[in-house]
């Protein structure tokens, strides 16, 4: 009898080591940053937001078009700003003022500066099939910094994509004819809340993204086609090596290792 029971408990070893990070909150911090070269493609079809200033202006309540998790909590509509945000929180603020005490977060900052419009277009597309969507926010002929001049500079454009099937959250730019105005100081990056975050400290190809250091200062325009991309924790790896000590008819000491990305661990007995 004792046999079996030290079967049974052999048995029971196969027990779910698991990445939490489709079922619970993960921070910003979590993500992998990579960068890229890319091309830009500029939208064809998709529906222009109208502001109530292309200087300093919000829309909220844009639809995303699929349900999409940012440090694991699901959202289907978006605020957009002039000022190169979207934020997942129902805000109508227009902060110029890139900092960690601005309350637009949870957001993701393409190009977080006092930037306009006032010679372009802010535009949203959901393209894909369900379950593989991409939904994308296109800044097109934008002024950076902001200078009421005629005519208007056109400096830059650039898009952010959110992708349903992975979570990938990425940038996309294009330098355009006129060089930038003023005193930029831009911040690049990701952000849950005003200690969770990360952003890049250059706009260069290869660029670190920190979650230590807020970085507002960024003052030179991404290549045309320069990519940078936030990807989540990796899905649940599965069952994990389990040793077993100490084991007879009344106890077992059960003993596992980490997995890779995990920020959570769940067991169950079979």
């Amino acid at each position: 009898m004792l046999h079996f029971i030290k079967r049974a408990a052999l048995c029971a070893l196969m027990l779910l080591a698991c990445n939490r990070q489709a079922m619970a909150q993960f921070p910003a911090s979590a993500y992998s940053f990579s960068s890229a070269a890319g091309t830009f493609t500029p939208l064809s079809g998709g529906t222009a937001l109208t502001f109530s200033s292309l200087d300093d202006g919000t829309v909220q309540n844009v639809p995303i078009g699929f349900t999409f998790e940012f440090c694991g909590v699901p959202y289907t509509e978006v605020s957009v700003c002039t000022n190169g945000w979207i934020s997942f929180g129902n805000v109508s603020t227009t902060s110029t003022s890139n900092s960690t005490s601005s309350a637009i977060y949870p957001a993701v900052m393409p190009l977080w500066d006092d930037i306009s419009g006032q010679s372009g277009v802010v535009s949203h597309l959901t393209s894909g099939t369900p379950g593989s969507q991409v939904f994308t926010v296109e800044w097109l002929n934008w002024t950076w910094y902001y200078k009421n001049t005629t005519p208007i500079p056109i400096v830059i454009s650039f898009q952010v994509k959110l992708y349903e099937a992975t979570g990938r959250i990425e940038y996309v730019y294009r330098q355009e004819a006129d060089p930038i105005n003023g005193s930029p100081s831009a911040t690049i990056g990701i952000m849950k809340s005003s200690t969770d975050y990360q952003t890049l400290n250059n706009s260069t190809a290869t660029p670190t993204a920190s979650s230590t250091t807020f970085t507002t200062n960024i003052n030179i325009k991404p290549a045309t086609g320069q990519l940078y991309r936030w990807d989540p924790p990796p899905p649940c790896p599965g069952i994990l090596p389990i040793a077993v000590s100490n084991y007879n008819s009344t106890a077992v000491d059960f003993n596992w290792g980490t997995a890779t990305g995990a920020v959570g661990y769940e067991w169950a007995v079979d």
